[in-house]
Formats: C-alpha cells, sequence, structure tokens
C-alpha cells in the first residue's frame, strides 16, 4: 500500500511541476462521463485538465511524460472521472464518481440513497465530519478538513447524489495553502456539474444483476455503519425488507469493510438478524445488526471507503408472530455511562399468551436515519391475554455513548416484539 501511495505521490508532482507555466487550451466548460450518463463541469481559467473522453489529446497528457495507462490507473483507484492540475497555482482538481449502491445490495432505483443517508450521517465514515447546504434544490456535502494525500496538506472535498453516484469535487492544494476564495472555488465547481445527456447504449450488466437480484424479494433500505477507532469497534445496522411475493428469512450472510485502496479491514460470515432466521412475510421487514470488537488495530475512520452487505435467502427460518408497541425513552448524558432508558409498553391483545418476548428495538437520528439496533429477550417472561406489561430491557451503553459524542443523538424509537405462538 506505501508503495502505491508513493507511486501516486510522485506521480502527481510530476503533474503539477511540469504544468506550471503551461499554456491553458481548453474550453470552462469541460464534460466527462459517469456510467451512461454524460456531465458538464464549469472549472475556473487555468486548469490543464484529463479525461479518459479527451485521452491522447488531453493538453495535459501532451505536456508530461505519462502514459494514458498511468493516469488512468491512479484515476481507477480514486474513482476519478476528471483530473485537472493549475499551471499556477500549484493546484488540483479531481471529479470522482462512485457508485454507492454497493452498500444497499444496488436496490437503489427504488430507494434513493440520497434519502438513506447511507454514507452521511453527521460523521462520515470515510471523510470524517461535514456540512450539508442546499443550491438550486439540490444537497451538498462539504468536507473542509478531509484528509490530503500530502503530508500536511491541504484539501477541500464536496460532493452531491446523482441516483445511485456519489459526485464529488476533490481540490487538493501543492503549496499547502487553502483560502477562502479555494474553498468558493470548488463549490462553485461542483455546482456547476450538470447532466448533458442519457446514452441510448444497452444498460450495464451491474443492473442487469440487480434484476436478478430482486427475484429474492430481499431489499436493503437503510443501512449505517459506525467505526470508533478509540475503541477499535464497528457498529452496523441495517433493514431489510422482502419485496417478493413469498415469505423467505436470511442468516450467516457476509459483512465486508474495505479501506481506500480496495483491501478488505474486515470480514464477517455471520450476521445477526433480528430475531435470528426470523421469516419475513411480503412487504415486512426485519432488522440487522453487527456489533462485534473488530480485529484491525490501527485502522482510522477515514480510511474505511465502502462496505458490503446483501442478504441471500435461508433454508432455515422461524415462523414469528409480531406486535408494534408504544415505546419512549430519555437520554441520560452521563459522562462514564451515558445511556437511553427505554420503556416498551407490551399489550396482549391476543387470545393466547405471549411467552418468552423477543423485543426488537431500532433508534433514528433527528434526520429520520437509522443509527442503532439492538434486542433483548424476556426468556422467563409470560405475558397473560389482555394483559400490560411495562418492559426496561439492557442498554448497550458503549454504541449510545459514541452516537452521543458523534452528534447522532436518538430522536426516534420504533420497538417490535417477536413471539412463538
Amino acid at each position: 500500500m506505501k508503495r502505491i501511495r508513493l507511486g501516486i505521490v510522485l506521480l502527481l508532482s510530476v503533474l503539477m511541476i511540469q504544468a506550471v507555466g503551461l499554456a491553458e487550451t481548453e474550453n470552462r466548460t469541460v464534460q466527462f462521463r459517469v456510467g451512461y450518463t454524460d456531465f458538464t463541469a464549469d472549472l475556473p481559467a487555468g486548469y490543464l485538465i484529463y479525461t479518459p473522453e479527451l485521452g491522447k489529446d488531453s493538453p495535459l497528457l501532451k505536456m508530461i511524460s505519462a502514459t494514458t495507462g498511468t493516469i488512468e490507473s491512479y484515476m481507477k483507484i480514486l474513482h476519478c472521472v476528471l483530473c485537472g492540475v493549475h499551471e499556477e497555482e500549484m493546484h488540483e482538481i479531481w471529479i470522482s464518481a462512485t457508485d454507492r449502491s454497493e452498500i444497499l445490495s444496488g436496490n437503489m432505483k427504488e430507494v434513493s440513497i440520497e434519502n438513506q443517508r447511507a454514507y452521511y450521517d453527521g460523521v462520515s465514515v470515510s471523510r470524517g465530519r461535514y456540512t450539508e447546504y442546499q443550491h438550486s434544490g439540490k444537497n451538498y456535502f462539504v468536507f473542509e478538513n478531509n484528509p490530503s494525500i500530502y503530508t500536511g496538506g491541504a484539501s477541500v472535498y464536496a460532493s452531491f447524489f446523482f441516483n445511485k453516484y456519489e459526485i464529488a469535487v476533490r481540490w487538493e492544494s501543492g503549496n499547502r495553502k487553502k483560502t477562502d476564495e479555494d474553498v468558493q472555488k470548488i463549490l462553485n465547481i461542483a455546482e456547476s456539474i450538470q447532466t448533458a445527456k442519457q446514452s441510448t447504449e444497452e444498460q450495464p450488466r451491474e443492473v442487469q444483476k440487480t434484476a436478478d437480484e430482486k427475484k429474492t424479494g430481499l431489499a436493503v433500505t437503510e443501512a449505517t455503519l459506525f467505526f470508533d477507532e478509540k475503541a477499535n469497534r464497528g457498529y452496523f445496522s441495517a433493514k431489510v425488507e422482502n419485496r417478493g411475493p413469498k415469505p423467505v428469512s436470511f442468516g450467516n450472510e457476509r459483512f465486508a469493510a474495505y479501506d481506500l485502496w480496495g483491501n478488505v479491514v474486515y470480514e464477517n460470515t455471520y450476521t445477526d438478524s433480528e430475531p435470528m432466521y426470523g421469516l419475513i412475510m411480503p412487504n415486512d421487514y426485519i432488522y440487522v445488526s453487527l456489533d462485534r470488537p473488530w480485529d484491525a488495530k490501527g485502522l482510522r475512520a477515514d480510511e474505511i471507503s465502502r462496505y458490503e452487505f446483501d442478504p441471500k435467502p435461508y433454508t432455515y427460518s422461524v415462523r414469528y408472530e409480531k406486535i408494534v408497541c408504544e415505546a419512549k425513552f430519555e437520554i441520560v448524558n452521563d459522562k462514564v455511562y451515558p445511556r437511553t432508558n427505554l420503556e416498551v409498553t407490551l399489550e396482549n391483545n391476543t387470545d393466547h399468551p405471549i411467552r418468552h418476548p423477543y423485543l426488537v428495538y431500532a433508534f433514528y437520528d433527528r434526520n429520520h436515519q437509522l443509527v442503532d439496533v439492538g434486542s433483548s429477550v424476556f426468556s422467563d417472561l409470560t405475558v397473560l391475554p389482555g394483559s400490560k406489561i411495562l418492559l426496561r430491557p439492557y442498554d448497550d451503553f458503549d454504541s449510545i455513548r459514541y452516537l452521543m459524542a458523534n452528534n447522532h443523538e436518538p430522536k426516534t424509537v420504533e420497538a417490535i416484539i417477536y413471539y412463538e405462538k
């Protein structure tokens, strides 16, 4: 990994050094392609640019010794569709397009990732804290303290969503200086990006694959990953819906997190559904949680670029009845033992006893984003027909402490009781 980083830094240095003093030959409106859609972006004067569409015709490539293969190799690593080097200010611009549908199993045509906030939660998994603002009806996310590839370097990162893609503009300073004017320039570039046209070519294979996956009926409609680098612990929560015509369960499905270079930093083939192996009826859903210590010592939150979770049908299943319960909670912001005092009211309006109730609760933040899933089994409890009982589950204060410290204080909760007849 160190060799790859060193190679990229050296190549970028060559790009910047040799670009100084060169005349700008490109128009300010530049076209690039993302998947099967063409985009345009307005770049300030002074940037020599390269895109795969320009190839050898790029003025930047004509002025340096690097080949198209060399440039595109690290552009691929960075998911980059356009790079530019300023001839005088020693600045770089990188426009990237990252397919974010992988974390939600490719089901983004039906559930917009912009609404899911799967990567954006107040503290991005891969890029740290961000601010959000709107322009012309579109949400933008700005990471002004995004890590630079240069030691002590300056960087700005602004992005927005287009369907399943995150379109991002990254600015790097070779002279390690960043002014308010530089920040405004990068925001202007991000805001200028517009769709030009949709290609009439055959849809890519990944769309066909998604169609095949939908036959299983399982769709991940909400997903959130937090990584607490101080505790070396990850928290993954998800909501899985059954959109198919038949009941289905899943179990022992793979979860994997990747670093910026595509290496697996954590992998687990045993992910808990809540309850385990619960049969999901058509148009119903079930929650998922993965909360275990990670064997990834020294890993930083900003080194995680993406994660995968793709539930598949499972042969074994348990048929549970379910009751949606009233629930309320109080946030106790204690420095030593922060917690949510959750109270769930279980009312048995059935004609049979409820034995060993299995409580599942899902917390959502102020943006209606799923932030935490927990469960508790009351194995010695039986609730008779017509009875009402108040349940107080045990709270995992580690996850609550992390959420509250990172501006994810729970605001609402959903509580569900599962039981077998």
